[in-house]
């Protein structure tokens, strides 16, 4: 089974793009246990997750996600280049919707 469930703040605004589909590309900053560091996992949403994190999530706000985790390879010059990086499935508000935006509660944030 391939199921993470991450808790953090973004880095910054996701950056939504559209070639085939939307997507939107950030990074979750999510705390360890001893909370004086933190790991930067890189996250990609697709179609509707894609549009509604650009819409709705934005630079500090914390977000509860829910995805699969990802490995790619490529090849270089110098050799081959792995990319780890986690696949939203669908994402939840941590904190008081009046804090960052004022989403609806009715959305579907997820496809």
């Amino acid at each position: 089974m391939n199921k993470v469930i991450l808790m953090g703040r973004l880095t910054s605004d996701p950056q939504l793009k559209e070639t085939t589909m939307k997507v939107a590309s950030f990074t979750l900053a999510v705390e360890r246990i001893n909370k004086d560091k933190a790991d930067f996992i890189n996250c990609k949403a697709f179609r509707n997750t894609a549009e509604q994190l650009a819409k709705w999530v934005k630079k500090g706000q914390r977000v509860l996600i829910e995805g699969k985790w990802h490995t790619d390879s490529y090849d270089t010059d110098n050799g081959r280049k792995y990319v780890n990086e986690c696949i939203v499935d669908r994402f939840e508000f941590v904190e008081k919707k009046d804090e960052f935006v004022d989403a609806p509660a009715d959305t579907d944030f997820f496809d």
